[in-house]
């Protein structure tokens, strides 16, 4: 099972970056690691989701232009995306374009959150019958092959899947908080007894 961390801080698996005090004595992580790493106040962006799928990932990117594909550094932010995703697939800009295990947002920068899914033991190495895996996507739909076993999958829990660029998938925008469509109000309190 997954570890726990401190109050304040969030479980960052994966070559993350950041405080992973226990490990790193303060240091940085820059190896595959679980370590706790601070956790942010609140989301800093929420998110926008392509009407239809888009053809790649690189068309994903061209969808979203420079609000930039989605990025999630929090389990609050996560939360927001999976919301806005839906019942569908979207593209994350997280990747491993060397396929060593060495995922990356843009710039070449670490992660302080991640959610792979871990039923289905993501990212996996050889999952998608030897087809290169280096983007990421929120939920999934597909085949996944483990051991020359075929599953059809639909997961749409939010978690993190690695991925080939197929286009089956959303682009998912990183967007302004400022920007976001008003949440509607909490429902009232029910009346006293």
């Amino acid at each position: 099972g997954r570890g726990r961390c401190a109050n304040g801080f969030q479980m960052a698996a994966g070559a993350t970056s950041g405080d992973c005090a226990s490990f790193a004595a303060g240091g940085e992580c820059q190896s595959q690691s679980t370590c706790c790493v601070p956790e942010p106040s609140g989301p800093s962006r929420s998110f926008r989701r392509s009407a239809d799928p888009v053809a790649s990932f690189a068309a994903a990117e061209a969808y979203c232009g420079d609000s930039g594909l989605a990025r999630i550094d929090s389990a609050a932010e996560n939360a927001l995306a999976a919301e806005a995703c839906g019942d569908a697939v979207c593209w994350l800009s997280f990747r491993d374009p060397s396929l060593g295990g060495h995922w990356r947002w843009p710039g070449d920068e670490l992660p302080l959150y991640t959610n792979w899914n871990g039923e289905y033991k993501q990212p996996g190495l050889d999952d998608n019958g030897g087809e290169r895996e280096p983007y990421s996507t929120l939920n999934t739909r597909g085949t996944l092959w483990t051991r020359g076993s075929r599953t059809d999958l639909s997961v749409l829990d939010g978690t993190w899947f690695d991925a080939a660029d197929l286009g089956t998938a959303h682009a998912l925008c990183n967007m302004p908080l400022e920007d976001a469509p008003p949440r509607p109000p909490p429902p009232p309190p029910p009346p006293p007894p």
